[in-house]
């Protein structure tokens, strides 16, 4: 998985702030953006789709990698196995 930069970073930020804090939806905030002068990663001026895509994307991103794993031991036993040669010196002769 490769990184966000810096500006991806600051756009998910702002997008994230303005629809769960702000209430906007991706048309209003698409819109907010491109009077803001924000640029997608590519240079492109924003749709809602960009918008609502960047949006989608990461929170499922955070969701995937940002999951804690507790272990929990159901049941552990330890084979102890006799490998030592046989060590009859009797046989020698």
């Amino acid at each position: 998985m490769s990184p966000y930069s810096s500006h991806q970073t600051e756009l998910f930020h702002l997008i994230k702030t303005q629809h769960e804090d702000g209430g906007k939806n991706f048309k209003q905030i698409s819109d907010w953006l491109n009077e803001h002068g924000y640029k997608t990663s590519r240079d492109k001026v924003f749709t809602q789709s960009h918008v609502w895509s960047m949006y989608t994307k990461k929170n499922k991103s955070n969701e995937r990698f940002g999951r804690e794993f507790v272990p929990c031991f159901k049941s552990i036993s330890i084979d102890v196995i006799d490998s030592l040669p046989n060590t009859d010196l009797s046989n020698l002769g």
